[in-house]
């Protein structure tokens, strides 16, 4: 391999984390979580009749949340 060629990086592959693991990430009942999931309001996926998150989703949302309550938008 040239000095010229890009190398990739190998990374390790994100665990999704439970409706538990989430609701003690953001301080909240697990019911909460499911709920604003349910309606769009926190990213998460529902497959094989559970709820699944990612923790950089989560993260994202977070700071897109404390960006918006300091800039209101109306």
């Amino acid at each position: 391999m040239s000095d010229t060629t890009e190398r990739l990086e190998v990374t390790e592959i994100e665990r999704p984390m439970t409706c538990e693991e989430a609701a003690d990430l953001l301080r909240v009942h697990p019911r909460t979580i499911k709920r604003m999931a349910g309606r769009g309001e926190l990213p998460g996926h529902f497959r094989f009749g559970r709820w699944f998150f990612y923790p950089s989703e989560l993260d994202s949302w977070m700071r897109m949340e404390l960006d918006c309550s300091r800039h209101p938008c109306r």
